[in-house]
């Protein structure tokens, strides 16, 4: 829905584990014209951290921003692995909130 407001056809969201979704968007996604937003409050969820390293193996660091804690693990990987840029996750706005948080605001911006 997001894609089509935005008349883009080319946003993905990955949130499952699933491994025929994973593959799915593989298939879909040009690395090199793909902008991967990993998000994660902690910076530690292992989910989050596997489906950032399935793609860095396909894209270079520069295509990839994250949005987490200040201090987090995934903070300091995205500095020393050079990521496009680092946002800091609110610290006021709890981990697991439903998607209305204001990080899935995040991609859809990009398409504005």
């Amino acid at each position: 829905m997001l894609a089509s407001s935005f008349a883009n056809p080319s946003l993905s969201v990955l949130d499952t584990t699933d491994p025929g979704a994973v593959l799915a968007v593989a298939a879909r996604v040009e690395p090199d014209r793909t902008l991967f937003v990993i998000c994660s409050k902690s910076g530690s969820t292992v989910e989050t951290l596997a489906f950032y390293r399935y793609f860095a193996a396909r894209a270079d660091a520069a295509r990839f921003v994250a949005i987490t804690d200040p201090g987090s693990p995934l903070e300091t990987l995205a500095r020393e692995r050079g990521f496009r840029a680092v946002f800091p996750h609110p610290p006021d706005v709890a981990a697991g909130m439903p998607p209305s948080r204001w990080s899935a605001c995040f991609p859809p911006l990009c398409l504005a």
